[in-house]
């Protein structure tokens, strides 16, 4: 079994993202029979560090409940709306604890073959966590994300209820299950934004 695995925590999943996934489509073509690309929504967990290393420093920055507003369900459901619309069957979707944290239980989820896919964005967390699974003598393979999309912009732009700009900045069947969560959160709230 050969794996393909775009991981992230999709927070939200952006253009950015579905352009690497793009790409990442057409590697996995080129794999043939036995191949599979999996994208594995990350769990967040904060302050757990146990270990001096870079990527878990830099991850734990990352998992930061601020950095998180939406749950793995809604990024599960976002995931799904887009993958209905692109009908591949050899694309899966999980969600899987951080690799740093729970490598024994990643390595038994993927056996076989394992190819990592991440951005290459100039962001030193993605350098960080290509030499992490390099180190774990898995591939390693970096796809240009050339959009300029930033999740942090985006995540700005939900909490303000930017809708113009929140929508500029996802797949159409991602935006409406990511504004849904936002519309609610109004509601419940009786019509007065929060930040959460």
């Amino acid at each position: 079994m050969q794996w393909l695995i775009f991981t992230g925590r999709f927070q939200p999943f952006h253009n950015g993202h579905a352009a690497v996934l793009q790409r990442s489509r057409e590697v996995l073509s080129m794999r043939g029979e036995g191949a599979s690309l999996v994208l594995a929504i990350i769990a967040s967990s904060p302050g757990t560090a146990n270990s001096g290393s870079q990527f878990t420093r830099t991850a734990d920055e990352h998992h930061a409940a601020s950095r998180n507003p939406w749950c793995a369900g809604t990024r599960l459901a976002a995931l799904n709306s887009l993958l209905a619309e692109i009908a591949d069957p050899r694309i899966l979707i999980t969600v899987m604890p951080r690799p740093d944290l729970s490598w024994e239980l990643v390595d038994a989820w993927f056996p076989g073959k394992r190819t990592w896919i991440i951005p290459e964005a100039g962001e030193e967390f993605d350098d960080n966590k290509a030499a992490f699974f390099a180190s774990q003598g898995d591939g390693v393979l970096r796809i240009p994300e050339t959009t300029g999309a930033s999740g942090r912009l985006l995540r700005d732009a939900w909490l303000e209820r930017n809708e113009a700009l929140f929508r500029a900045g996802v797949p159409k069947a991602c935006f409406e299950v990511y504004w849904k969560e936002a519309l609610d959160q109004n509601e419940s709230m009786g019509g007065h934004i929060s930040k959460p």
